[in-house]
């Protein structure tokens, strides 16, 4: 963006056009990470930080549902470093405003993040009519984590079994490849001992297809092959279960880590 350019687009902003003040805010946004590479490097990182709260302030304040979302992510940023996925960080009260206001406009990632905070702080606040209804939102916005953050916090609620199996069956033709593996099995172990293998399956071949199943969770992998075996032998498919049992055996018998295993080849 030439200096041109940047005059007419703050002057657009000063006057009050919304989506000028949100495409500034983001351009700021952008400088701020890589300033040595803009055609303002002199200021600060912390100047150009501010600049982008600015005007995304303004865009987010006039009802703009993305300034509100990229502002609450700005400013996340200038109180901490966040390092968790944005439905497991702390948010502060203000950040969860402009969220929530996101969410009320639409905003699917922000219905997402508003409801699985909900329910994380359940504890605090028991009802979580509100949190429910924002992450069904985001659930038939398709995002892809909705459906299983919400059927697996209904399967654990009593008497909503049957509501969570709904937004399970979902989930596991949305399968995240975000979700700890670890995660996905404890629920398939569930579902398996409640005689819902069928809803498991998908959650356990998630699990083995995860690219941590060789390095954090190397040492559980023969006990996830032997469930999906399970999961196969309840749902009658026989041969394939006795294809994956003899897998999850082999696995056992072999050593802890590739790097243990012999070289035969040698002398």
């Amino acid at each position: 963006m030439g200096s041109r350019e940047r005059r007419s687009l703050r002057k657009a902003a000063e006057s009050g056009d919304v989506e000028a003040a949100f495409t500034l805010g983001m351009r700021y946004v952008v400088w701020s990470r890589d300033h040595f590479k803009t055609p303002i490097h002199p200021h600060s990182v912390q100047w150009l930080e501010e600049r982008a709260r600015l005007y995304l302030r303004r865009a987010a304040n006039a009802g703009h549902a993305r300034a509100a979302v990229q502002l609450a992510f700005a400013l996340a940023r200038a109180r901490s470093s966040p390092d968790a996925r944005d439905e497991d960080q702390f948010w502060s009260d203000e950040e969860l405003r402009y969220l929530t206001a996101a969410a009320e406009s639409g905003h699917i990632h922000a219905a997402f993040v508003v409801g699985a905070v909900g329910l994380r702080y359940s504890g605090q606040s028991p009802d979580t009519s509100a949190a429910e209804r924002y992450l069904r939102q985001a659930v038939d916005g398709g995002h892809p984590k909705a459906a299983f953050k919400l059927g697996e916090w209904l399967f654990r609620q009593a008497g909503r079994q049957s509501e969570a199996l709904h937004y399970l069956r979902l989930a596991g033709e949305r399968i995240d490849e975000d979700v700890d593996p670890q995660v996905y099995i404890d629920l398939a172990q569930i579902l398996t001992r409640t005689q819902r293998s069928d809803i498991a399956e998908p959650f356990v071949r998630a699990a083995l297809d995860s690219p941590r199943r060789y390095t954090t969770y190397y040492h559980l992998e023969a006990d996830w092959m032997e469930l999906l075996g399970d999961v196969l032998n309840r749902t009658r498919r026989r041969a394939e279960a006795k294809e994956w049992y003899e897998s999850a055996r082999a696995r056992r018998t072999a050593p802890e880590r590739p790097d243990d295993w012999p070289d035969y080849d040698a002398d």
